[in-house]
C-alpha cells in the first residue's frame, strides 16, 4: 500500500495495552480491496463499484480520465477532412498537414478522433455525437 496510510501504536501512561491509531490519506487513483473490488465512500457507507460502466464513471468522477478524451467509432477523416479543419488549418497552422497537425494537438488517436476533436473540428459533431455533448457559450 506504499505511503497510503500511516499507523501508530498508541499507549496511555497507567494503562495496560495499546491502541492502534490508523490514518488512510485520500488519493487521486482507484485502488481495489483485496477481493478486487473498488469501494466508494457515501456517508457512513462503503458501497462497492460493480460493473464496468460504474468504474469508468469512477475514473471521470476523480478526474482520472476525461470524456473528451474518449476517441469515437468513426471515420478519421470526419475531422481531417472537414471544411472547418482545412479552414482553420490553412489560416492559423500553414506549413502542416491536417492529419500530422490533429495527431499532434491529440485529437486524433490511433486513426479515431477524440470528442473534442470532433466537437471543434467535425462539419456537423451532433451526428456523430448525438445526445452524448453539448456546447455551452458563456
Amino acid at each position: 500500500m506504499g505511503n497510503l496510510y500511516s499507523a501508530q501504536f498508541l499507549s496511555a501512561t497507567g494503562k495496560e495495552g495499546l491502541v492502534l491509531h490508523l490514518a488512510v490519506r485520500k488519493t487521486r487513483e482507484v485502488i481495489s480491496a483485496t477481493d478486487g473490488t473498488a469501494y466508494v465512500r457515501r456517508g457512513a457507507q462503503n458501497l462497492p463499484v460493480t460493473g464496468e460502466d460504474a468504474l469508468k464513471r469512477l475514473h471521470l468522477d476523480k478526474g482520472l480520465s476525461t470524456f473528451e478524451d474518449d476517441t469515437v467509432n468513426v471515420p478519421s477523416d470526419t475531422i481531417t477532412n472537414s471544411v472547418t479543419t482545412l479552414e482553420f488549418v490553412l489560416l492559423q497552422v500553414p506549413s502542416a498537414e491536417p492529419d500530422a497537425w490533429l495527431k499532434s494537438q491529440f485529437v486524433l488517436t490511433n486513426d479515431k478522433p477524440t470528442v473534442a476533436g470532433v466537437l471543434l473540428f467535425a462539419d456537423e459533431p451532433q451526428a456523430a455525437l448525438p445526445k452524448r455533448s453539448a456546447i455551452k457559450v458563456f
